[in-house]
């Protein structure tokens, strides 16, 4: 396996996709309905209290998608989440491996490399194994963050 594939298979139990969808409504998004193939064996729903109000107004909703194994068409399943979650009206969405959110440094240069897959008004971007570390992808998240922050950057030096 690669870094990416490594990562969403740490705990050697299974894989956990975990997407984050950023928008100024609170409506939920269906994954189930997108008709993934393969099937996650669950999908966990979770919306996140943004208590500093670090969003400006806007909520967050994770949404782990939990397979026995990293799915072979990752790349597909991720295109296919983050398109379903822009078109529900997700101003910016993500993949990020566990543990990786945090509001303090969301989307922010020092995590770059624990976010995988990114949708905003620029389009689609996935990272490969090859480009995860980069400084081309930190500066793609980095300006997907500052979307997802109304144009703010982030409040904390503390990422």
């Amino acid at each position: 396996m690669g870094t990416i594939a490594d990562a969403l298979a740490w705990s050697g139990s299974g894989a956990t996709l975990s997407m984050y969808v950023v928008s100024k409504g609170s409506s939920l998004l269906d994954l189930a309905t997108l008709s993934l193939e393969p099937a996650p064996i669950r999908i966990r729903t979770y919306a996140l209290d943004d208590e500093g109000n670090v969003l400006f107004g806007r909520s967050v909703v994770e949404y782990d998608l939990v397979y026995a194994e990293v799915p072979p068409n990752l790349e597909v399943l991720l295109t296919r989440c983050l398109h379903a979650a822009r078109a529900a009206g997700a101003e910016v969405a993500w993949f990020g491996f566990e543990g990786a959110f945090d509001f303090g440094c969301l989307l922010s240069a020092e995590i770059a490399n624990q976010i995988y897959a990114v949708i905003d008004s620029e389009g689609v971007a996935l990272a490969s194994d090859s480009t995860l570390s980069s400084k081309v992808w930190a500066e793609r998240i980095v300006r997907a963050g500052e979307r997802a922050r109304g144009g703010a950057a982030p409040r904390s030096d503390a990422c």
